[in-house]
C-alpha cells in the first residue's frame, strides 16, 4: 500500500504539506522515497530513523541528492576563513575559581572545568572567587563540522528552549565569510548575547542552515535587522529549509524545540520538526483511516509544535513577542 500526501496552499502549514507531497511511506514492505531517494526500512521501528535522516537532509538541509561527505574533519583553510571574518576575539565569561597556580588557575565554568593560563585572569581571582574572564570567543571544536563563537557581550542565557534560530543558506565557505562577519557586526552594534556557528565543512555547501544564529526571545525581532544587512551579499541563495519562517531571501527563523519529552530534547530544530512529521507518516501508513492531517496535528500537539506554522512552538499567548511577518 502507498500512502502519499499531496495538499498545496498558501500558508505555512499549506507549504509544508505541500513539501511533504515528495514523500511517500510504503507500509507493504515499509520502504520509502523523499524526492529522489529511497530509503530502506523492513519495519516500522528500522524506516522512521532512515526517514527522519533523509527528510532531515533533503527538507531542512536542501541536499535534494545523497552526497558522501568522507570523514568531517577540522579544515585548516576554511577555519581560517571564518577566523579573518571574525569581528571579535573574547566573549566574557563567569567562572568559578577552584584553585589558583604559580602561572593560572583551574576554573569551573559551569559544563566543564579547564585551565586558564595567568593573562587571562583577573588580579583578584583568587581560590574560591567567582570572576568574569575575557575568553576567546571562537570554539571551532565544539560543534562538530562548525566554527562557532560567542558574542563579545556573552553568549546566550538560561534554558535553550527559550532561543530563536537565524538560519542563512550559503553557497561556499569563500562568500559565507563576509555575510557571517556582517551578521555578527549587526549584533555586536545592537549590544545583544548571541551564538553563532558556520559550517566549516568545504564538502557540506551548499547548505540552507550552513549560518545559524542563537537569539535570546527577547531579541528575536532582530533577526530582520540580520536580514536587512546581509540583503544581496553574494553567496545566499534563496531557498530556505521546509521547515522554518522565511523573512528574507535564503534566511529564515525557527524556535528551539520545546518538547516535553525527554527522548526529543536532545534534537536540533532538524532533526525535531522531521521526526514529529515522521511520526505521523508512519502511523499514516499503518492507519490511514484518521488521515495524515489529523495525524499531523496530533503529532505537533504531543511535541509542543505550533501545528499552523512548524517553525514556531505551540506557547502560551503573548509569549511570542516575533514579528511573523
Amino acid at each position: 500500500m502507498n500512502n502519499s500526501i499531496i495538499l498545496t496552499g498558501a500558508g505555512a502549514r499549506e507549504r509544508v504539506l505541500e513539501a511533504l507531497s515528495e514523500v511517500r511511506v510504503d507500509a507493504e514492505n515499509w520502504t520509502a522515497t523523499v524526492g529522489l531517494r529511497d530509503v530502506e526500512g523492513g519495519s516500522p521501528a528500522k524506516l522512521r530513523p532512515r526517514l527522519v535522516g533523509a527528510m532531515y537532509e533533503v527538507l531542512h538541509m536542501g541536499r535534494a541528492e545523497e552526497k558522501d561527505l568522507g570523514r568531517i574533519l577540522r579544515e585548516e583553510d576554511v577555519e581560517e576563513t571564518f577566523a579573518d571574518n571574525q569581528p571579535h576575539d573574547t566573549t566574557p565569561r563567569r567562572a568559578h575559581v577552584l584553585r589558583r597556580e604559580d602561572d593560572g588557575a583551574v576554573v569551573d565554568l559551569g559544563d566543564v572545568r579547564v585551565r586558564v593560563p595567568e593573562e587571562l585572569l583577573p588580579e583578584d581571582a583568587a581560590s574560591g572567587s567567582v570572576a568574569e574572564l575575557a575568553l576567546p570567543a571562537s570554539r571551532p571544536g565544539l560543534s562538530r563540522g562548525f566554527y562557532l563563537v560567542d558574542g563579545p557581550r556573552g553568549s546566550t542565557r538560561g534554558s535553550a528552549t527559550g532561543l530563536r534560530r537565524i538560519y542563512i543558506h550559503l553557497a561556499d565557505p569563500e562568500s559565507a565569510g563576509p555575510v557571517w562577519r556582517e551578521a555578527l557586526r549587526v549584533l555586536n552594534d545592537l549590544g545583544v548575547r548571541y551564538r553563532s556557528k558556520v559550517l566549516s565543512h568545504r564538502e557540506g555547501y551548499p547548505r540552507r542552515d550552513a549560518l545559524v544564529v542563537y537569539l535570546e526571545r527577547n531579541d528575536a525581532d532582530l533577526a530582520h535587522d540580520v536580514a536587512e544587512a546581509v540583503a544581496g551579499m553574494p553567496g545566499i541563495l534563496d531557498e530556505v529549509s521546509t521547515f522554518a519562517h522565511r523573512i528574507a531571501d535564503g534566511v529564515a527563523v525557527a524556535d528551539e524545540p520545546r518538547d516535553p519529552r525527554p527522548q526529543y530534547r536532545e534534537l536540533s530544530f532538524g532533526e525535531h520538526r522531521c521526526t514529529v512529521v515522521a511520526n505521523a507518516l508512519v502511523r499514516h501508513a499503518e492507519d490511514p483511516g484518521p488521515g495524515f492531517d489529523e495525524l499531523l496535528t496530533a503529532e505537533c500537539a504531543r511535541a509542543g509544535v505550533d501545528p499552523d506554522t512548524f517553525a514556531f512552538n505551540a506557547v502560551p499567548t503573548g509569549d511570542d513577542n516575533f514579528d511573523h511577518s
